[in-house]
């Protein structure tokens, strides 16, 4: 099957796009299929469902989706494995990474990949929280 990036990038009206669909439904396939055109799924681009602003790999991090973040990964299609997430007008604090939800969420196997794929342990939110120590405390 074959889809533009148009198609493939279209936002239903809870603003979400199919990739994202595809992660939050465990459908690991229909994420190859997306992805695997030379102008297929943009893997960075940052959804606005709920206002929490995440990328695909973020996205499959925070929901544990171990296989799909290796299919992302492996794709050599994400430009920045500790790219941050703005702020949002929920609770979620601005600048948190893939990484950082993976750890927050207790994904080991996910923090492994990440790391394994370079993520900066190291690579704090507007925050302060590291994956590395959480809060960061400066008193």
């Amino acid at each position: 099957m074959l889809f533009n990036q148009e198609e493939t990038d279209q936002e239903d009206d809870r603003h979400r796009t199919p990739l994202i669909i595809a992660i939050r439904r465990n459908h690991p396939n229909v994420v190859r299929a997306l992805i695997a055109q030379e102008h297929g799924a943009d893997v960075n681009r940052q959804s606005h469902v709920m206002l929490h602003h995440r990328t695909p790999l973020m996205e499959a991090c925070y929901r544990g989706k171990l296989e799909i973040a290796k299919i992302l990964l492996e794709s050599n299609k994400i430009k920045n494995i500790d790219q941050k997430r703005p702020s949002s007008f929920t609770t979620q604090p601005g600048g948190l990474t893939a990484l950082i939800d993976a750890v927050s969420s207790g994904y080991v196997p996910i923090v492994d990949l990440l790391l394994d794929f370079g993520a900066d342990i190291n690579q704090s939110s507007d925050d302060g929280k590291t994956p590395l120590v959480g809060e960061n405390n400066n008193d």
